[in-house]
């Protein structure tokens, strides 16, 4: 799943994607993890200086052909990982 590239109405628009295998807990942990890095103090007052949003979305539900995308890249780095001798995987 790409993004569009360019200038956003707050500047140049940056993304990071983090793929995990998890439980639903698991994920929202996770997701409060990303959120704090993002914006260390929850609760502040007014809105945060740098625009930010999170997004979670289930492996099954992303277009087919991301789906594919994402699928071949998940073997490629397990297949490296086990020449490389790395346990469970």
């Amino acid at each position: 799943m790409s993004l569009p590239e360019g200038p956003s109405s707050f500047g140049w628009a940056e993304h990071a994607t983090a793929i995990t295998e998890a439980t639903e807990a698991q994920k929202d942990q996770g997701l409060e993890a990303i959120e704090r890095a993002l914006c260390p103090e929850e609760n502040h007052p007014d809105h945060c200086p740098v625009s930010w949003t999170t997004l979670a979305c289930r492996f099954e539900d992303l277009d087919p052909l991301d789906r594919a995308a994402w699928q071949e890249s998940f073997n490629d780095d397990r297949r490296r990982a086990r020449d490389e001798g790395l346990d469970g995987v």
